[in-house]
């Protein structure tokens, strides 16, 4: 824009018969519509001789610039379409990070709940999410093949085992829109670990995912990561542990227009951190866990987004409590939880001339209540409510979920 700013015509003026070049910036143009002999003071009375003359040059001029210029306009809406698709850059990025570890805090959670005291066990779990479009409403399936084997005695289970977990999404709305992908996925990974004595776990893990969706009404975007995370565990059972983990991601992102024209492409560089401690008090047929939690993750961007940087910063600590009952149609469990967050966000974005650096905190009041229902050992019914509060924007949230497993 700096360089649009500074580009004009030049008009000659004449006067008592010298001709005089004057360089008008485009901003300057405008006020010469109506120019009268002395009318304003602030103008060169060079202006004064030969009205004809200058009227016709700055019309000449006035018609010169609205054909050559690009409105300042323009620049401000390339600016904010940068914007956006660097969002949306971020956003892909961050969810790849947040599944990542959600399935490392999975398979940890499924080791110490079938191996607290030594060995390892083999995981599957993978979820595919199957949307369906019915006239005006979204319909959507879960099949879950959650599944975690282990030999029954301690002494033969193995030290060293394989899993895999993540969740795809198949969705039918989005097979009628070229713009976007039918499959796509916010994390896949495939992992192992190694049990090194009964209070230590360590393991690798590699994940990816993928996801092609409309950013404009005619433009397309994809983002592929592919991300590594080295991850471990200190435990004495189920109730106590400390969990890490350390990463990094590769991100490459690309664009497409209806006609056929390709956006140029960008790619990030992201690494990123977890430590998550728990504990459990139990009174009676009470059970409460107490957790504090700690990430970390930091982005460089290159390609058209070059120089561009992002970090995170999120600190969560949180209660939970639940009890058993037994009833003639099975064990219910209800339980409750109070949990508060902390995010605190800074990096550049692209600017209308240079990057612009953004600071964004927010800190968020979650409640939850609900009850799982193990109607038999094959099905289990589970109820979810939760609600959201950010007293800094002063928003709320509400959830309900429900969530039926039948196991075969």
């Amino acid at each position: 824009m700096a360089n649009r700013q500074q580009r004009g015509v030049k008009t000659k003026y004449f006067r008592k018969k010298h001709c005089v070049t004057i360089y008008l910036p485009v901003q300057s143009i405008y006020l010469l519509q109506d120019v009268r002999p002395n009318r304003y003071s602030g103008l060169p009375r060079m202006f004064s001789g030969c009205k004809r003359t200058a009227h016709f040059a700055t019309g000449l001029a006035i018609f010169i610039a609205f054909l050559t210029v690009v409105p300042e306009k323009g620049a401000a809406e390339e600016a904010l379409d940068m914007a956006a698709i660097h969002a949306r850059q971020l956003g892909r990025a961050a969810d790849s990070e947040a599944r990542q570890l959600s399935i490392v805090r999975e398979r940890l959670a499924n080791t110490r709940r079938l191996r607290a005291r030594g060995g390892n066990a083999e995981a599957i779990l993978m979820r595919l999410h199957v949307k369906r479009r019915d006239h005006n409403e979204t319909r959507s399936k879960l099949l879950d093949t959650g599944k975690v084997t282990a030999e029954e005695k301690l002494r033969r289970t193995p030290r060293l085992a394989r899993w895999m977990g993540g969740e795809a999404v198949l969705s039918q709305a989005r097979t009628n829109d070229p713009r976007a992908s039918a499959l796509s996925t916010k994390g896949v990974a495939f992992g192992a670990d190694y049990r090194v004595n009964p209070r230590l776990l360590i393991g690798h893990a590699m994940g990816m995912a993928y996801d092609r969706s409309p950013l404009s009404t005619d433009m397309t975007y994809s983002a592929r990561m592919f991300s590594e995370t080295l991850y471990g565990t200190v435990f004495t059972g189920n109730e106590t542990y400390l969990d890490f983990a350390v990463g990094a991601a590769r991100s490459r992102f690309s664009g497409r227009v209806d006609d056929g024209t390709r956006t140029p492409g960008a790619s990030g560089d992201r690494v990123f951190a977890m430590l998550r401690a728990s504990r459990v008090f139990t009174h009676d047929v009470l059970s409460l866990r107490g957790y504090g939690e700690g990430r970390f993750s930091q982005m460089h961007f290159n390609g058209t987004a070059d120089g561009l940087r992002d970090g995170a910063t999120r600190m969560t600590l949180g209660l939970t409590g639940e009890t058993k009952i037994s009833t003639r149609r099975g064990r219910l469990t209800p339980h409750a939880g109070l949990e508060w967050s902390l995010l605190r966000k800074e990096g550049t974005v692209p600017g209308e001339t240079l990057p612009a650096h953004r600071l964004e905190e927010s800190a968020k009041i979650t409640a939850t209540a609900g009850f799982d229902w193990a109607l038999n050992p094959r099905a289990t019914l589970k109820a979810d409510y939760g609600l959201t509060a950010d007293p800094r924007a002063h928003t709320r949230k509400q959830t309900v979920k429900t969530h039926f497993t039948l196991r075969f």
